[in-house]
């Protein structure tokens, strides 16, 4: 698999056979990160204008020892050792958008594949199914949002109409859905829409604690898949999401934090949610639950 290293390009040699002494020696490891949890990364270095590049390792050709360690949730690779640098496959130009938020590169296309787990409620998968989630091909939630989209439309119009403790479920998800994905489509493109993604953990520990979730509060839930993605991926707090307001800027304000996904002073425990699109490929079904099948 391949991993990225970033780093100020001053600081990397290419002709060097060897990379890394300066962190061996102050941490005992160099930092990585696979391809799909950089974007986690990418924040730690928007303060710092040097140019930087990203080292695209193959993990298969690293001579020393990779550890994946926890850091608040997720697993990051770790090199301890110096990186032989006949490892590094590519070194690619660190993008910024306007915002310093990090655009993928395009090369990356041909490197970028990933797993997860998925909890199959509602009705059962099977291996070899294919799944599709693009800006053309959207998830039911799409079709549920815009059903409302006229009493939205009325809303900002008419905010003295109505009452914001009194709107109707369905109404409140648009209000906040809309708001969700004009904020990732000016801001964060490189984002799965939550309109047109598919919900997965990154460990099966994880997709067991959300099937046990499902099956206590009586909604179908059949098996746990194992898939295989090539497509995009965002990692953010469940905790973040609204209850949709009547005020449209505060619903963007409220977006903004949800999409930022800046560590939160609350005392509330974050609960975290992973969204994927893409071409997605069930590659097995890991466990079978079957519970509150009719």
């Amino acid at each position: 698999m391949y991993i990225f290293h970033c780093v100020r390009k001053r600081d990397y040699d290419p002709t060097a056979k060897f990379y890394g002494e300066e962190s061996v020696k102050k941490c005992g490891f160099i930092h990585c990160s696979d391809i799909d949890t950089y974007y986690l990364v990418a924040p730690n270095f928007k303060d710092d204008y040097e140019e930087r590049i990203l080292l695209l390792i193959n993990t298969d050709k690293v001579i020393p020892e990779i550890k994946w360690e926890d850091s608040e949730g997720w697993d990051f690779p770790h090199i301890y050792g110096l990186l032989n640098t006949d490892a590094v496959e590519a070194i690619l130009p660190h993008i910024w958008s306007e915002d310093r938020v990090w655009i993928p590169n395009e090369e990356l296309a041909q490197f970028k594949k990933m797993y997860a787990y998925h909890v199959v409620t509602d009705r059962p998968m099977h291996v070899g199914q294919q799944i599709i989630f693009d800006e053309t091909h959207h998830s039911g939630v799409y079709q549920r949002v815009y059903e409302k989209i006229d009493i939205v439309n009325d809303i900002y119009s008419n905010p003295s109409k109505y009452n914001a403790e009194a709107l109707e479920h369905h109404t409140s998800v648009a209000l906040r859905e809309l708001a969700l994905e004009e904020v990732r489509q000016k801001k964060y493109p490189q984002y799965p829409s939550r309109m047109g993604c598919l919900y997965v953990s990154n460990t099966f520990e994880e997709a067991e604690r959300w099937g046990e979730f499902f099956s206590k509060i009586g909604r179908p839930t059949y098996h746990i898949v194992k898939l295989e993605i090539e497509g995009n991926c965002f990692v953010g707090d469940a905790t973040k999401c609204f209850e949709g307001q009547l005020d449209k800027q505060e619903n963007l304000r409220l977006a903004e934090v949800y999409w930022e996904n800046k560590s939160s002073d609350s005392n509330e425990q974050p609960i975290c949610e992973m969204l994927v699109d893409g071409h997605i490929t069930v590659i097995e079904i890991v466990k079978e639950i079957n519970a509150n099948i009719g």
